[in-house]
């Protein structure tokens, strides 16, 4: 089908550069676009989850958390 859409000139000259890069024509790209908003694929099906690991033990008495300074000093070696 043919239809004429209005598209903001730095957002066609994007576009075109695109299309051209993948060697591809501007339509493909134009249809993957409304296929990944229409269908929803351009959102991730599953968020990232980080998993976090516990270290068994006790923090060291001397350790003052809120105390940057002290705190990298004793990571760098430096106390």
């Amino acid at each position: 089908m043919k239809t004429t859409v209005v598209i903001d000139d730095s957002l066609y000259r994007r576009a075109k550069a695109e299309a051209h890069r993948r060697g591809a024509p501007l339509r493909s790209l134009i249809e993957e676009g409304l296929h990944r908003v229409l269908d929803g694929s351009s959102r991730k099906s599953t968020p990232y989850r980080l998993r976090l690991r516990g270290v068994k033990g006790r923090a060291q008495p001397r350790v003052n958390i809120t105390d940057r300074r002290a705190l990298q000093n004793l990571m760098d070696g430096l106390s």
